[in-house]
């Protein structure tokens, strides 16, 4: 052979290899033909960094032989996990036979430490229902040492990790869009075993529910009761809610179901363009609208796209917002696809998942808290909005092809009503369709539109849909003039007042009291002779009233829709949508928005919004007041939206049965009061309610002269409950003792019918009062002798009075009469207190005592008087000779010392110890004695030095003489 060709033995490559280890396999190429041939390898798609040769390329020589050292390593970054591994090895040559491919596989095992995690991932449905197996949930696996690494479910929602079981305890971590994320901690793996798991995502959903799911109370009349009312979530996601009551019998939630199709309905594709489409009449495209000035019609934000002949939508749960949908966009000249909500409160416009094919004039509707939307350029594609999770799914076809037909919403239906076929109004139709939510199944009505119309104007007010003007057969010459309405809960039709002229593709607004009529097209010419005059009817002047006109027309002449809200002006009405996407509205006064929904007097709830939080629950009180309730059976719905895609809202039915009963009340008062003049009697009424029936007594005063209060309502009162209910009389300042006054306090019920009654007298008292002067005083006295003070007492009332007189927190001995009187108002009397000061007590001694004067007649009136009584100043003198004294008290000679002519008395002295003996004294120890200079200047207030000499009346005495030096200043004798 004059060619070199090459064979690979083996031809296909397999290794095993543990897990962070590699392996070596030989491969030998021969070249089998007569000349050498040159070799290069490479792996080929998928690349593979755990496959290597050595060498990688070289020259093998004719009929030899080269052994490639092949290396499987499963240690690097590539491989993370045993099971195989495949790759193609390319073995380029230089020989005419060209490359050949090899196959390689790398079986990987676990080391021995080494556990598998194994599981599937399920997605739950809504509140938690089975679900399915998820595909690519990402599964983060951590371990005890920091190790992490991620693996996705694969296409049946499994997944498989092996990992060395000294990481143990694991975290897995499992995340899947529009899931909650799920963390199981602490899972133990053991070497070479699997740990199987079966991991739930919940969905990022709430579920609301309520318990009751209905509420029926019993009650007699003018009772008023309340239940407690749980709302729960049992999902993932917290949810918000609102309170809405109606006086309608709105039935239970009905959710929109996957429709599984009517066989013998088939889609219906657009129709072709002509006619009234607006497509058909082109505009240009920087044309400029005349606006008018106006003072009755103001702008709200425009809509960003140009649109017109849009699906209109207004969710009575949210009465201040309004929905566009689809329609034809002048700007960019072709119909749209945009979905806009606009919100008054804001005055924005907010984009929202787009619709799914585009068309003009649809039908739209809104019910429980689902769009629907119905035809547009002739089809019959039908689809639905939830408006909390923003998605539009598909409904079962339409039974027909429609364009510009009129829609409404009642009792768990959707109501297709007119239109045409395709863009011509030869074609518009009586027929009225009807589609079932619940078993989502379209059928046609009984009961046919009276006049066919087309782009008529269209307004719901609770089960009535009103469609007034609109184009037909003789349209654009005569437009329609008659106004229909369909009662939805009887399926009947009437007519009422007819338009002044006809009118097509317009505005048509409701409000609780009128129907207004925006723009449009008027009678001859095209199918756009635009029209700014506003009409207004009185919807209870249906039958026989007379569309007027109003003053202030549109500030442009435009083809619209027609919605009302209460967030700018408290009610309003709006033009929404032109060739320039103009927003106006209009403020009416003393008018509201039409909705199923209105505030039932008797009927509240507390609170009225608010958030569920996620698995928890929170109660309401609803409270039912039958006061004003007439005997029998009363009904009424309470809705409350919530921010939950699966059930919009929940819908309870409440049932209030008032029984007759027999009202009475017992009124008991308190004794007759006596109060003193320019004071306030507080009488006590007690209140029985001694019926059948709960009552709320209305409490009224007749009779009274002086001045009379209630201090309390009676509140309202069930079956032998009781309260008590002050009354404030107030005794005139001028009142002579004795006066009376009487009241009479009278309970009626609403109806002004007397219940019960009671009378209430207060005599005006006598006044007694009292003063003592001076409040305070005070005075010195000698030891052993008493001292008296005259306290005057004064009878400050208005009738006689004897005063009881008490000495209080005085130490020395205090005497007082123990009471004075009687008194004659305005008099007086006069009391003497004596005060004895101890023999003990010297210095700045004092005592202070407290005479307290209380009134007979009114021991709560009291005064008091302070009396402070102080001693003058007590020395010592002490004698160097002992003896006796033949007789009490002796003189003292004064030198000249700038007190001169003073003579000093020296009271007996305090022998200590006494010594009772009848005339003898001993002076045995040292005695205590006070001085009081004859000028009436006590001895301690003498501030300079001076001496004196004490002789003893005592010639027995060896020293009867005594010098004594007083030294003011130190307050001591020597």
């Amino acid at each position: 052979m004059t060619t070199g060709r090459l064979e690979a033995n083996p031809d296909v490559l397999q290794g095993t290899v543990e897990l962070g280890s590699s392996t070596t396999l030989p491969l030998v190429l021969e070249n089998t033909g007569g000349v050498s041939a040159t070799f290069e390898l490479h792996t080929v798609s998928p690349a593979a960094a755990w496959l290597g040769f050595s060498p990688t390329e070289g020259t093998i020589n004719a009929n030899a032989s080269r052994t490639i050292d092949v290396t499987l390593d499963a240690s690097g970054a590539d491989v993370t996990q045993p099971g195989i591994y495949a790759a193609q090895v390319q073995v380029g040559n230089s020989t005419p036979y060209g490359p050949f491919s090899l196959p390689v596989s790398m079986t990987v095992t676990a080391p021995a430490s080494y556990g598998q995690v194994i599981g599937t991932v399920e997605g739950l449905e809504r509140c938690d229902a089975p679900g399915t197996l998820l595909s690519n949930a990402v599964v983060t696996i951590r371990g005890s040492d920091g190790f992490s690494s991620t693996v996705q479910t694969d296409a049946t929602g499994r997944f498989a990790y092996w990992v060395d079981a000294v990481r143990s305890p694991l975290s897995l971590t499992v995340n899947a869009p529009g899931y909650t994320e799920t963390v199981i901690a602490n899972l133990t793996i053991t070497p070479s075993e699997q740990r199987a798991l079966a991991i739930e995502l919940r969905p990022a959903r709430p579920c609301a529910g309520a318990s009751p799911d209905a509420l029926q109370f019993t009650l007699t009349e003018g009772e008023t009761t309340d239940v407690t009312l749980t709302l729960s979530n049992t999902g993932a996601t917290r949810y918000s809610f609102s309170v809405l009551e109606s006086t309608y019998a709105l039935p239970p939630v009905v959710r929109p179901v996957t429709p599984t199709g009517q066989p013998n309905i088939q889609p219906i594709g657009p129709a072709p363009i002509g006619g009234i489409s607006v497509r058909a009449q082109p505009q240009p495209r920087n044309a400029t609208p005349d606006i008018a000035q106006s003072t009755a019609w103001f702008n709200g934000a425009t809509i960003p796209s140009d649109v017109i002949r849009y699906g209109a939508a207004q969710c009575p749960e949210q009465p201040d917002s309004f929905y566009v949908i689809s329609g034809y966009d002048f700007y960019f000249y072709q119909v749209s696809a945009v979905t806009w909500r606009y919100d008054a409160l804001t005055n924005t416009w907010n984009e929202l998942a787009p619709f799914p094919v585009a068309v003009e004039s649809p039908a739209a509707t809104c019910y429980q808290g689902h769009l629907y939307v119905m035809g547009g350029d002739g089809t019959n594609q039908f689809f639905i909005y939830n408006i909390a999770t923003d998605t539009w799914s598909s409904g079962p076809p339409l039974p027909r092809g429609v364009f510009g037909a009129a829609a409404g919403a009642w009792n768990g239906k959707i109501y297709l009503a007119g239109g045409s076929s395709n863009f011509d109004p030869e074609n518009v139709t009586h027929q009225v369709d009807i589609y079932d939510i619940a078993s989502a199944t379209w059928s046609t009505a009984p009961n046919t539109m009276p006049v066919a119309t087309g782009l008529a104007g269209v307004a719901q007010a609770g089960p009535e849909l009103y469609i007034v003007g609109g184009f037909s057969t003789n349209s654009p010459e005569r437009n329609v003039r008659a106004m229909q309405r369909l009662n939805m809960e009887t399926g009947t039709w009437q007519q009422g007042a007819a338009l002044p002229a006809g009118r097509g593709d317009f505005a048509l607004a409701a409000t609780d009291t009128a129907l207004y009529a925006i723009g449009g097209d008027t009678d001859g010419g095209s199918f756009f002779d635009l029209s700014d005059n506003v009409l207004r009817l009185e919807r209870t002047q249906f039958a026989s009233g007379t569309w007027a006109e109003l003053p202030e027309p549109l500030p442009i002449r435009v083809q619209s829709k027609g919605f009302c809200t209460s967030a700018v002006t408290g009610g309003e009405i709006w033009s929404t949508g032109s060739w320039r996407g103009h927003n106006f509205f209009r403020s009416l006064s003393g008018e509201r928005c039409a909705s199923p929904y209105s505030d039932v007097p008797w009927l509240s709830t507390t609170p009225d919004a608010g958030t569920v939080a996620a698995d928890r629950s929170r109660t309401l009180t609803v409270q039912v007041d039958a006061g004003n309730l007439e005997v029998g059976t009363h009904t009424a719905t309470l809705v409350l939206p919530v921010s939950d895609g699966g059930v919009t809202q929940l819908v309870l039915p409440v049932t209030v049965e008032v029984l007759a009963g027999h009202t009475a009340l017992q009124m008991s008062a308190g004794a007759e009061q006596t109060a003193v003049p320019a004071s306030i009697s507080i009488h006590t009424i007690l209140i029985t309610n001694i019926g059948d029936t709960t009552v709320t007594p209305i409490l009224s005063m007749q009779g009274n002269t002086w001045k009379t209060s209630l201090l309390d309502n009676a509140g309202t009162l069930a079956p032998g409950q009781s309260t008590v209910v002050e009354v404030a009389v107030q005794v005139p300042a001028d009142a002579l003792v004795g006066a009376r006054d009487t009241v009479q306090i009278i309970a009626t019920n609403r109806d002004g019918a007397t219940l019960a009654n009671a009378s209430l007298t207060t005599t005006a008292g006598a006044f007694y009062g009292i003063l003592v002067g001076p409040s305070a005083a005070s005075t010195r006295g000698t030891p052993g002798l008493s001292v008296a003070y005259t306290l005057e007492v004064y009878n400050t009332g208005t009738t006689p009075d004897t005063f009881t007189v008490q000495v209080t927190n005085a130490t020395w001995t205090t005497t007082a009469p123990a009471q004075v009187g009687p008194v004659a108002p305005g008099g007086r009397a006069s009391v003497e207190v004596v005060v004895l000061i101890p023999l003990t007590v010297h210095g700045t001694a004092t005592d202070a005592a407290e005479v307290r004067v209380t009134s007979q007649g009114d021991p709560t009136q009291q005064s008091s008087a302070i009396l402070t009584t102080g001693v003058a100043h007590v020395s010592q003198l002490i004698t160097t000779a002992g003896g006796t004294l033949a007789a009490p008290g002796f003189e003292v000679v004064v030198p000249s010392n700038g007190v001169s002519g003073d003579t000093m008395l020296l009271y007996t002295p305090l022998i200590t110890p006494t010594v009772n003996l009848p005339t003898v004294y001993s002076f045995e120890r040292a005695f205590v004695f006070e001085a009081i200079l004859a000028g009436g200047v006590a001895l301690a207030d003498v501030t300079q030095p001076y001496e004196m000499t004490i002789s003893y009346d005592d010639p027995t005495l060896a020293d009867n003489a005594v010098l004594l030096v007083w030294d003011g200043r130190r307050g001591s004798m020597r």
